[in-house]
């Protein structure tokens, strides 16, 4: 049912930071707009996949964590 992480930890940091930024932005900036919903929706997703560790669009790419980097 889970899915093996394919993102290394820096790599999930990065899109926790980069998704809390732009869902607080876009929130800001847009307020409660359609073009502030969407973006705060692809903020919450990068947030959700950070946290997770996995990325589905990596995955089809093929991509995975290799052993020893991004601890």
């Amino acid at each position: 049912m889970f899915k093996n992480r394919n993102l290394s930890g820096r790599h999930s940091a990065v899109r926790i930071v980069g998704g809390c930024l732009l869902l607080v932005g876009a929130l800001m900036y847009f307020q409660a707009t359609l073009p502030g919903l969407v973006l705060a929706g692809i903020g919450a997703v990068g947030v959700a996949s950070g946290v997770f560790g996995y990325c589905p669009a990596c995955a089809l790419a093929g991509r995975g964590v290799r052993k020893g980097v991004g601890k």
